[in-house]
């Protein structure tokens, strides 16, 4: 007499909420972008990499200019929580060597472990430069940023008893512009720059700002 089997108990499919489809798009996105570029990506290349359907992508994002801005703002919120939390770690640093060599720390760590971040943001700098729809978005990610670099250096004034020759938020400008060209330069030749050029010339950019203080005083 054979052993009468036990039915298997039907798997009920658990459908994935509107929530994780987005967070599964977005991780695929950043992937497939960081490779092909902007221009030279499509949605149906997202969605395959995501393992969903055109339809699934729809459902969250209405065009891909969409799903690229959600993409720069998910990455831009990591950015500035992961450089807030190291900004917090430089209480008690009052020697200027230390503090600057922390800041370019930061942005060297960030340009080593995120290498792809810096040519996604150069295609979505070149896109919403175009589409008056995404600049003011982008105008005010890049503000954030901006006074939470321009809070650093007022923080550096302030432990070094001194003013800055200009606002936080036009400094860090500057700061922002030596951080992309460098990263940008490095990429192109890393045999011949290595990241730690980002220290160094941060370290010199804030000994300047010093420097120019010391002799107006």
């Amino acid at each position: 007499m054979k052993p009468t089997r036990t039915p298997r108990r039907q798997r009920r499919r658990v459908r994935p909420t509107r929530e994780q489809t987005k967070k599964v798009l977005l991780g695929a996105a950043r992937e497939v972008f960081a490779q092909r570029g902007y221009e030279q990506t499509t949605l149906d290349d997202v969605a395959e990499a995501a393992g969903l359907t055109k339809g699934a992508v729809y459902s969250s994002f209405q065009s891909k200019a969409e799903l690229f801005y959600a993409l720069m703002d998910e990455q831009v919120r990591e950015r500035l929580d992961l450089t807030t939390k190291e900004v917090e770690s430089f209480d008690g640093v009052g020697n200027l060597d230390q503090l600057s060599a922390n800041i370019g720390t930061v942005f060297r760590d960030l340009l080593v472990a995120q290498r792809e971040w810096q040519l996604m943001y150069v295609d979505f700098w070149s896109v919403a430069a175009r589409d008056p729809r995404l600049q003011q978005s982008f105008a005010e990610h890049r503000r954030e940023v901006r006074t939470l670099i321009g809070s650093i250096f007022q923080r550096i004034a302030k432990e070094m008893d001194t003013e800055l020759p200009m606002s936080g938020e036009h400094l860090a400008a500057i700061v922002l512009g030596l951080v992309n060209g460098v990263a940008m330069e490095q990429i192109a030749d890393p045999e011949r720059l290595q990241p730690e050029l980002l220290v160094r010339g941060l370290q010199m950019l804030i000994k300047g700002v010093s420097a120019t203080n010391a002799d107006r005083d």
